[in-house]
């Protein structure tokens, strides 16, 4: 049995879609606040970074940002079209084989469950990291060579699984991943990206072999025979 682990933004999820409605959103309550948030981010995915939309409003507002406009938001926007093509097709593929999935993402713990629950993929077990760049060596650290089987942790989910698949959309998430026949994985490079991208972007060709370069998340469907 396979479990995937999925990305969330630019991957599953059309981050740049649900952030630019959250700023309206908030614009239209707030357009000093709104003017606030779209500076910020502005600022940071100049650089590269990755923008915690509610961990600034915090800092602005303190943790009412999150009943003021978070649910405000979600009760407007949720279910909105927000999926990467394909992204259902992949999702129901793994339900249906009769493999297991679970997204593995990094950012703010907030700021993901909201674009989460806007996509509807919040009852997905999930494992939401810190620092970037840490996907591949802690699915290494799953490995259990005496069994030759991948232990989740409980945040996915638990169980044993016989092989694991990563998907994602950066190439430093598979620094580290374990070379093994067991392990495979595919960069999505058809998400939307932010508009801004200034900052020096990882180098594909380092991709370990075990890892395919696709522009189409039915592209990975088809691959799997899902």
């Amino acid at each position: 049995m396979k479990f995937y682990a999925l990305d969330f933004d630019r991957t599953l999820g059309r981050t740049v879609d649900i952030a630019k409605d959250f700023i309206s959103y908030v614009e239209q309550e707030d357009a000093t606040v709104g003017d606030s948030l779209r500076e910020q981010q502005h600022n940071i995915e100049a650089t590269g970074g990755s923008f915690d939309m509610i961990g600034s409003l915090r800092a602005q507002m303190g943790q009412r940002a999150l009943g003021v406009y978070a649910e405000g938001f979600l009760d407007r926007h949720r279910g909105g079209p927000y999926l990467e093509d394909g992204a259902d097709s992949l999702l129901i593929g793994i339900a249906a084989s009769g493999h297991a999935a679970g997204i593995l993402t990094y950012g703010g713990e907030d700021w993901q469950t909201i674009k989460l629950r806007a996509t509807e993929l919040d009852s997905y077990r999930r494992m939401i990291l810190a620092e970037k760049g840490k996907k591949g060596a802690l699915i290494a650290s799953w490995y259990d060579a005496e069994h030759g089987v991948y232990r989740l942790p409980e945040a996915l989910g638990g169980g044993s699984f016989d092989e694991i698949v990563l998907v994602d959309d950066k190439p430093t998430e598979f620094v580290g991943f374990p070379d093994l026949p067991s392990a495979h994985g595919y960069l999505y490079t058809g998400g939307v990206k932010p508009t801004i991208e200034t900052s020096p972007q990882p180098v594909v060709k380092d991709l370990p072999a075990s890892v395919k370069v696709v522009d189409s998340l039915r592209d990975i469907v088809r691959r799997e025979a899902l």
